[in-house]
């Protein structure tokens, strides 16, 4: 849940970054 929260705060490119090694954010 901490992680989830951190992808949608987290940038553009570093959101890109981390659905290319997690499951993709909607």
């Amino acid at each position: 849940m901490t992680q989830q929260k951190f992808c949608t705060a987290a940038p553009s490119f570093l959101k890109t970054r981390l659905t290319t090694t997690q499951i993709p954010i909607k």
